[in-house]
């Protein structure tokens, strides 16, 4: 009879292996939601159905978003063999190392805690929702599903892609307790103390002393100066247009359908951003004459609406109409570079009554995928009325690792107060970081994994959103009257894998109106 001998070493391996009690983690792999694995002697849930894309990085221990940690797989210790067989180390290659960019780079903004939604056992329902304020990643269960919340958010869930909730799917019935929502108050003012009036001193009189007489002075003439040459002004050096990467437009168009025939694509298609029953028109476009600048054409870009904040349903309208307009680029192809347009915002409506969530947006963006890779997406996006949790008058820029709303795949920066006016937004875009810039001050300064990776469509938007205000009230008013908004845009330019300050920009658009070339590409 013929035994096969088993090697104590090939034991040891079989006994690991039988004490695992999930499937090893791999890249490439696709993982629904509720999904248990090993990795690194651990055990995590996929909190969020999703794609590991080889080279992504994403492994369980680097994507709290993705992955939650169950507990520590320790495999029982078996006996050891007598003798382990030696390896030869493996030499591994010394990474080239990688240039520090000579910039100036202010302390980093204090991050944002990352919200991780807690997962009920797999199939069973997360609280259920209550009327309150949920912020991104909170999880409850509405009508037999579980849903996360992508932002913060104040309605109940809907199925809708654009909306502020991600379905999770359909689950059971549990006795989880509820979250508590959170409730924010508006603070009170501390009322500013009122001085008391200092009592006046009256000055003490000085006598007037009397003039002593003072000789006449003997004029002596002064013999009249050289006049010394006036200095020759140096001409400022011309700049060069670059041969390649550029894209350039002033917009000098007379009728929108021109906009084609140069690569831009206005959109006439519905849904998000904003409602997804809301309408984009090209009827939204137009080019008005520039009053500060005879002969000058700008793009004027407008959003209107009859609806009213009582007929919101989650991200739906049941009544009424929205209409809005976008500009994008007909190919993705801009990335590393500088991105800039000068834009003129407005902070209130030009008819109507003010007080709707109104978005004005300079941006770049792949196709929207939600949750999952491919995709990138930046953004400048000015609301003059508030929202997305601030009052008042708010710009916000950003960008995306992927379409989720926490702090680590979606950091972002806002700026207080009133931007009414001409104003120049600019974005310097690099492997290593992204920054963004109003007027040439630095308004975000970001360097993680939410930099952006995939080329993008270059874009303009001017759309109302269907979120609620900081007070909990509608994003729009609660009026049928028409109401409409208006953005003037300038130019916008675009100049690849070279970071150039606003000054380095106008001088370049400048020289392009001076030689004749309203619109230039020559980026392929």
């Amino acid at each position: 009879m013929h035994f096969q001998t088993i090697s104590a070493a090939a034991l040891l391996s079989l006994a690991v292996v039988a004490q695992a009690a999930s499937p090893q983690w791999q890249e490439g792999q696709s993982y629904p939601a509720g999904t248990v694995v090993s990795d690194g002697g651990q055990d995590y849930q996929s909190l969020l159905t999703h794609t590991a894309y080889v080279g992504a990085g994403w492994r369980p221990a680097n994507t709290p978003t993705l992955w939650r940690l169950l507990s520590t797989t320790t495999p029982s210790p078996s006996t050891a063999p007598s003798s382990a067989p030696t390896l030869a180390p493996t030499s591994l290659p010394t990474a080239s190392p990688v240039p520090t960019p000579n910039l100036t780079v202010p302390p980093p903004p204090t991050p944002t805690p990352v919200v991780t939604p807690f997962l009920p056992p797999h199939g069973q329902c997360a609280a259920a929702w209550q009327s309150g304020v949920y912020t991104a990643g909170q999880l409850v269960s509405y009508q037999g599903h579980n849903f996360v919340a992508k932002w913060w958010v104040n309605t109940a869930p809907t199925y809708e892609t654009w909306g502020a909730w991600k379905d999770m799917g359909t689950c059971l019935n549990s006795s989880t307790p509820a979250p508590t929502p959170v409730i924010t108050t508006s603070p009170t003012s501390t009322p500013t103390a009122t001085p008391s009036a200092k009592p006046s001193i009256a000055p003490t009189a000085v006598p007037t002393p009397s003039a002593s007489p003072r000789p006449t002075p003997s004029v002596v003439p002064t013999a009249a100066p050289t006049a010394s040459p006036a200095p020759t002004a140096t001409p400022a050096p011309t700049p060069t247009i670059p041969s390649q990467g550029l894209l350039f437009d002033d917009f000098s168009y007379s009728s929108v359908s021109q906009l084609g025939g140069n690569g831009w694509q206005v959109r006439s298609w519905g849904g998000g951003p904003g409602f997804s029953n809301g309408s984009w028109s090209p009827d939204n476009l137009s080019f008005v004459p520039d009053p500060t600048n005879p002969g000058n054409v700008l793009l004027r870009m407008k959003a209107r609406t009859n609806a009213s904040g009582d007929t919101v349903n989650g991200n739906t309208l049941t009544s009424g109409t929205v209409s809005q307009a976008e500009l994008s680029t007909q190919e993705a192809i801009y990335l590393n570079g500088t991105w800039a347009a000068r834009m003129y915002l407005g902070d209130e409506p030009v008819s109507g009554s003010d007080g709707d969530m109104v978005v004005n947006a300079f941006f770049g963006i792949t196709q929207y995928l939600e949750g999952a890779e491919p995709y990138s997406e930046i953004d400048f996006e000015y609301l003059p009325n508030g929202g997305w949790g601030k009052a008042g008058p708010t710009m916000w820029s950003g960008t995306y690792e992927i379409a989720a709303y926490d702090a680590l795949n979606h950091p972002t920066a806002s700026r207080s107060g009133s931007l009414r006016g001409w104003h120049t937004l600019l974005m310097n875009v690099s492997d290593g970081y992204i920054r963004f810039y109003v007027d040439g001050e630095l308004m975000q300064d970001y360097s993680g994994i939410a930099q952006p990776d995939h080329p993008m469509y270059l874009a303009l938007q001017i759309w109302l959103s269907n979120a609620s205000m900081p007070d909990g009230s509608p994003g729009l008013l609660r009026s049928t009257a028409w109401r409409e908004y208006q953005q003037d845009v300038d130019w916008v330019f675009y100049l690849r894998d070279q970071q150039l300050d606003q000054s380095g920009v106008e001088a370049l658009v400048q020289q392009l109106r001076r030689n004749g070339q309203s619109f230039l590409k020559n980026i392929r």
